[in-house]
């Protein structure tokens, strides 16, 4: 049988991925994961809420499969814990994103973890549980197309609190700037920032905004909601001033974060303005009517 060649570009990089049938295989299943709930949601968040350390909560991610590498250190723990109930919650309610969760935790931890595919470190190679579908060699290639790996990344990301990184669904996840998870005090000096200039949602006041913006990025790629014909269609109807007014500058920039802001928004409160009402009503159709994979 014939091979399957992949080409992944990041930021102008290039490589062909070429895996075998049965590394193909691998591949498209875990590209079509799904959440398996071993609990109910409302037991998750109970188990969240009662944990006292960064390791504890790590423990709840791992037993609960919620993604495959995972770095909370040095974490708020206020903060890690309502991040972790977001998560919780979109798992439940988005199954399929489990394919894009490869990731959870900081800048700092994830930019390690790359350094140690690179050199080949067979315990983060299974962590990611990429050992039967990658070899050696498509490892290092497919690692050394990351930004993480430039030597101004920390001083790239300083202004950013937070963001999704698609690769590939091998090592997509959200990751979250060090600083800025670790002292809470100083994030919410920022978000205020943010807000007041119109460049963030109204609503991204706190870790949990920040959270629902990053995992709408991921339920986007798992479901393809910014590609469905209604949505852009809704998107086509709305000029640039309506979408910096009735969400954010920063929805502004493109059609993804677009979904991103709004999608946070009408999850962060129960009166969400007429754009993110909107929003809501076309995924919720796109949810309802989309071919089961």
């Amino acid at each position: 049988m014939a091979n399957f060649d992949y080409i992944f570009s990041v930021d102008g990089k290039d490589y062909i991925l070429t895996l075998n049938p049965t590394e193909n295989e691998l591949y498209v299943n875990r590209k079509n994961r799904k959440f398996v709930k071993y609990c109910s949601l409302e037991r998750l968040i109970e188990k969240i809420d009662l944990a006292s350390s960064d390791k504890e909560l790590e423990d709840i991610i791992e037993k609960n499969d919620m993604c495959d590498s995972y770095d909370l250190c040095g974490y708020n723990i206020f903060m890690a814990k309502s991040m972790l109930k977001c998560i919780a919650k979109m798992l439940y309610e988005y199954p399929y994103i489990r394919s894009e969760l490869c990731y959870i935790g900081t800048s700092i931890g994830f930019v390690d973890k790359l350094k140690k595919l690179l050199n080949n470190d067979l315990y983060t190679i299974k962590d990611f549980k990429v050992q039967h579908i990658l070899t050696i060699d498509n490892i290092r290639g497919l690692v050394s197309l990351f930004s993480e790996l430039d030597i101004n990344y920390e001083e790239k990301i300083e202004n950013f609190i937070a963001y999704y990184s698609y690769y590939f669904s091998l090592f997509s996840g959200i990751i979250f700037n060090y600083n800025n998870m670790s002292d809470y005090d100083s994030f919410k000096n920022n978000m205020k920032k943010n807000i007041k200039s119109g460049h963030n949602n109204k609503e991204s006041y706190d870790e949990r905004g920040i959270c629902y913006h990053e995992l709408a990025h991921a339920i986007d790629n798992a479901y393809g909601i910014t590609s469905n014909p209604n949505f852009i269609a809704y998107y086509n109807t709305l000029s640039k001033d309506d979408i910096i007014n009735g969400v954010s500058k920063y929805a502004s920039n493109n059609i993804k974060e677009f979904f991103a802001e709004a999608f946070l928004e009408y999850n962060m409160t129960k009166m969400p303005r007429l754009i993110s009402t909107n929003v809501k009503i076309i995924v919720d159709f796109i949810m309802k009517t989309r071919r089961k994979r």
